[in-house]
């Protein structure tokens, strides 16, 4: 069979440990092709925009990238060690504090999939 794949990395890479998933994806694997893809440019692809501010907020960091023609300017990326694990726990914090009625608990089951919708 002759697959090809797209490869998407992040924002932030490094060069190094691309280039062993994409000889991992071509010699071990047996793809016939491998198209490494950053995934801000594939967001921008993905809402049809030429031009876009790609801001991707995970568990642990914020990064935030400007795309323009298919390319991600270096210049514009950083990270941000914030994530939604802390604004949940800035949530928690501020319910107690403004004396919500309700004390949710993030160690229980049903409070953290309470405070993650």
């Amino acid at each position: 069979p002759n697959y090809k794949v797209i490869l998407l990395i992040p924002s932030v890479y490094n060069r190094s440990h691309v280039k062993h998933l994409v000889n991992l994806l071509l010699v071990n694997l047996r793809f016939q092709a491998a198209f490494p893809l950053q995934e801000d440019v594939a967001a921008t692809f993905g809402s049809g925009s030429p031009v876009s501010c790609v801001v991707d907020i995970g568990h642990e960091k914020t990064t935030v990238s400007c795309v323009e023609d298919a390319i991600s300017h270096p210049s514009s990326r950083f990270t941000l060690q914030i994530g939604g694990s802390l604004i949940r726990d800035v949530f928690i914090q501020l319910s107690r504090f403004q004396g919500f009625p309700y004390n949710p608990d993030p160690s229980s089951l049903q409070d953290f999939v309470l405070l993650n919708q």
